[in-house]
């Protein structure tokens, strides 16, 4: 009889022990049994079809529903009758729970002078050497990718961002910026800002014929308006309602900032996209499954001891 309880005993204390485990167990989505080499070989087999080289690769964002996304550097290389030639480009790859992806281009290589003037406007981080920034531009608490087309039709700055709730990639501005040539290199095109109580930024862009700026390209001592009669400076806030930035007003260029925006200072800032359930680590289960187990067997010791001195 002694040997049925003690049988008993331990198959209890095991089912209380694993059983919370089990449970918090079901709730962690299947993407988890693949590392992140396992993303960057699907990656080059089914994308990069082994044509392009992965320069960087890291996690940018995951849910516990299972969907996670990743930020690529690759290099793609041609031959032509100058040599060997490389073009850099920057990816979001997006993988369902089930491991389909798919793939959203949100930089080229740029000039490294270029890069440098387009550091000064932007707050966050840089990613790697690329045109490419993070931070929490809007101030919703959640990060997005700021980022630099310098392609041969026309230069774009674009922000983009996770849908929380449909986990699709939304575009928060999309439009074209004056920027590169024929203009300074060291021009600073896009400058997030705080104007007569707002927080967004201004941003260099070419004015339509029919729109007659009245704050032309900033005039300068040397080479005066240097002819650009259709460039101007326009600020942009962020809506909420709309969940885009919206134009505001034509800016003079010369405009005193009231505040410069600080997004980020460090890396530990950015917040992940995860929702309030899944802000609660893994480990968080692990211990409340100990803690219960450890209350079982209390009770069961307890239980014990009555039982002996009842008889």
């Amino acid at each position: 009889m002694k040997i049925i309880w003690n049988k008993t005993f331990i198959i209890v204390y095991l089912m209380t022990f694993l059983s919370p485990l089990w449970l918090f167990g079901q709730g962690e989505p299947s993407v988890g049994e693949w590392g992140i080499e396992d993303y960057k070989k699907t990656i080059i087999s089914e994308y990069l079809k082994n044509k392009d080289e992965i320069l960087e690769f890291e996690e940018f964002a995951v849910f516990e529903t299972g969907e996670k996304y990743f930020l690529c550097k690759s290099s793609y290389k041609w031959e032509s009758s100058k040599g060997i030639r490389e073009t850099i480009f920057i990816h979001l790859f997006i993988f369902n729970k089930e491991h389909e992806f798919k793939e959203e281009l949100i930089g080229l290589q740029m000039d490294e002078l270029l890069i440098e003037a387009i550091a000064q406007g932007i707050p966050g981080i840089r990613l790697w050497d690329t045109s490419v920034f993070i931070g929490d531009f809007n101030h919703d608490g959640q990060k997005e990718i700021a980022s630099f087309f310098n392609t041969a039709s026309a230069p774009t700055f674009q922000i983009v961002g996770i849908d929380l709730y449909s986990k699709n990639l939304v575009y928060y501005f999309n439009q074209e910026v004056a920027f590169g040539k024929p203009l300074k290199p060291t021009l600073i095109p896009v400058e997030f800002m705080r104007y007569k109580g707002m927080n967004g930024f201004k941003m260099l862009r070419m004015v339509p014929p029919s729109e007659i700026p009245s704050v032309k390209y900033p005039y300068d001592d040397y080479e005066g308006y240097n002819g650009y009669s259709d460039l101007a400076w326009f600020f942009y806030k962020w809506d909420e309602r709309e969940k885009e930035y919206v134009i505001v007003e034509e800016i003079d260029p010369y405009y005193s900032n009231e505040i410069k925006i600080d997004i980020l200072e460090s890396e530990e800032k950015i917040t992940s996209f995860q929702s309030e359930v899944n802000e609660k680590k893994p480990n968080f289960y692990i211990y409340l499954a100990i803690i219960i187990s450890i209350i079982v067997l209390a009770a069961l010791i307890v239980f014990i001891i009555i039982k002996k001195k009842g008889k």
